[in-house]
This record gives structure tokens, C-alpha cells and sequence, in this order.
């Protein structure tokens, strides 16, 4: 999961490349996206799911709208009290998730 998260965390400076950074951007998207069906599979609003995981409203607004990306002591923290996994939250991987999730975004993904 490091591995993931260091090739993204430059914003591309290291390598000076415009596509890293692009990279970057995208990673953040998707991962907020992902932060963001949990949250609705499980009913909260934002408010009260920051409550849940223990950070600010803030930082989840941050990280759902791909402005940062969660850090991983966050993710699994997000990952053990929600029952889903970190490599979901950060590489989108269905394996292991909870069937009525998995279900839940099917479902989102086809109204996209």
C-alpha cells in the first residue's frame, strides 16, 4: 500500500513530469469517490461519518473531493470500522469486500 501512495505523493515534482502529476490528480479523485460510496453504502452524511472514522469534517470534505489524499493511519482506520479494505479505498480492488458493498456499487456505478 506504501508503494501506492509514494508514487502518487510527489504531485510529480520528483520527476518533473506533467503526466505524473495528472496521475496524481486522478488517483485522488478515485480514491475520494471511493471514500464517498462508503459513506453512502452506510447512510452517514459527511458530519457524521468524520465522527465515525475520528477526523475532522474538513479533512473527510478534503480527501472526498480529491483535494488530499487520506492518509494511510486514516484509511485503515476507515477500513476496519467500515469492513472493507484499504486496497479498495486506495486501488479501487473488490476482493474481500462486504457482498451488500459490493452490491451498493454496482448499483452507483450504473447510475453514473
Amino acid at each position: 500500500m506504501l508503494n501506492v501512495l509514494s508514487r502518487f505523493t510527489s504531485h510529480g515534482k520528483e520527476h518533473g513530469a506533467a503526466s505524473n502529476t495528472i496521475e496524481c490528480f486522478e488517483f485522488y479523485i478515485e480514491t475520494g469517490r471511493r471514500l464517498t460510496l462508503v459513506r453512502e453504502w452506510l447512510g452517514y452524511n459527511p458530519k457524521e461519518f468524520a465522527k465515525v472514522i475520528n477526523v475532522s469534517a474538513r479533512d473527510l470534505k478534503d480527501w472526498e473531493n480529491g483535494n488530499t489524499i487520506i492518509p494511510p493511519e486514516h484509511a485503515t482506520n476507515v477500513a476496519d470500522v467500515c469492513s472493507i479494505t484499504t486496497d479498495y479505498l486506495y486501488r479501487g480492488l473488490e476482493l474481500g469486500l462486504p457482498r451488500d458493498f459490493s452490491a451498493f456499487i454496482v448499483e452507483k456505478c450504473v447510475i453514473f
